[in-house]
């Protein structure tokens, strides 16, 4: 099997996916505590397992879309260690202003891990990937759109920090390839312009 890089122009605007259940991360704390707030952490684990998890309310299933109240801005949530892998349908969408997200502390670890079939239809949006050894992993699932990110760049996506935060989709055990849209994402490492059209990759076996 080998691989077909397919890239089509499309319209700028990204339709957002229809939401069942809307969690509000309202903590920049990057904690899993009984404390009445929600995290991203505990949004992640809420959403898989579409129940309610500690200060995350996601009882209900379908369709989760994650959203962020945590401040003016750009705002940062300093990650301690890997997030939790998200494996059921979900959008991350970080707001107009983008929430950045970025390794504070311990070693070096992916910033968001999508994994599984039931992950299919996963929607990243609208964040920034800073000081992590890879912004987004794929692994097993397929048409999961990644929008409006920043990529090993500043908060505003002027400037380049190189190669530290990338994007994988590699091909599972079974030989399937991963497709994946890729619309406005801005990578650091390859410097690209922050007005970059939208456009679409899709990996297709031959």
């Amino acid at each position: 099997i080998r691989l077909v890089l397919a890239f089509a122009w499309l319209s700028p605007l990204v339709q957002p996916a229809h939401a069942d259940v809307i969690l509000i991360v309202d903590t920049a704390a990057d904690v899993i505590a009984n404390d009445g707030a929600c995290s991203l952490r505990e949004a992640i684990v809420a959403a898989n397992s579409n129940a309610n998890y500690f200060g995350c309310i996601g009882s209900g299933g379908g369709f989760d879309l994650i959203e962020f109240s945590i401040g003016a801005g750009t705002p940062v949530i300093g990650l301690s260690s890997a997030l939790p892998d998200i494996t059921g349908p979900v959008e991350i969408n970080g707001g107009p202003n983008r929430v950045e997200l970025m390794r504070a502390s311990g070693p070096s670890f992916t910033g968001l891990r999508i994994t599984g079939a039931a992950a299919s239809d996963s929607v990243i949006r609208n964040l920034v990937f800073q000081a992590v050894a890879g912004a987004i992993s794929l692994t097993n699932t397929s048409n999961v759109t990644i929008a409006g990110n920043y990529i090993g760049t500043n908060a505003a996506g002027t400037e380049s920090f190189g190669l530290d935060s990338t994007l994988t989709s590699p091909k599972d055990s079974s030989r399937r390839t991963v497709a994946a849209r890729f619309p406005n994402v801005e990578f650091g490492s390859m410097r690209l312009p922050v007005t970059r059209p939208l456009f679409v990759v899709v990996a297709k076996p031959v």
